[in-house]
C-alpha cells in the first residue's frame, strides 16, 4: 500500500514517501496500513513482481474510464510504472 501510495502521489524517493506516510498518519486507518520504514519499502520494492504495479496502473485506468467514458486518456507528463 505504501508504495502505491508513493507512486500516485508522485514521491521521488523512500525516503519521501517514508515522510509522506509518517506527516499523513491519520489517513492510515483508512488505507488499512501503517508507517513503515524506508528498508522495509526497499526490501517491499526489490520482491515485488513488476506485474503488480501493471495490475494496479489496468485497474486506475478502468476506473477513470468509468467515471468520464467520452474522454479519452491523456497524460501530458512521463508515466511510470
Amino acid at each position: 500500500m505504501a508504495l502505491a501510495v508513493g507512486q500516485l502521489n508522485g514521491r521521488q524517493s523512500l525516503r519521501d514517501i517514508e515522510s509522506c506516510l509518517i506527516n499523513q498518519q491519520y489517513t492510515h486507518y483508512h488505507l488499512g496500513c501503517q508507517s513503515v520504514s524506508k528498508s522495509a519499502l526497499a526490501r517491499a520494492n526489490e520482491q515485488r513482481d513488476y506485474q503488480f504495479y501493471a495490475s494496479l496502473f489496468e485497474q486506475l485506468y478502468q476506473r477513470c474510464l468509468h467515471h468520464s467514458p467520452r474522454h479519452g486518456f491523456r497524460c501530458k507528463g512521463k508515466l511510470f510504472s
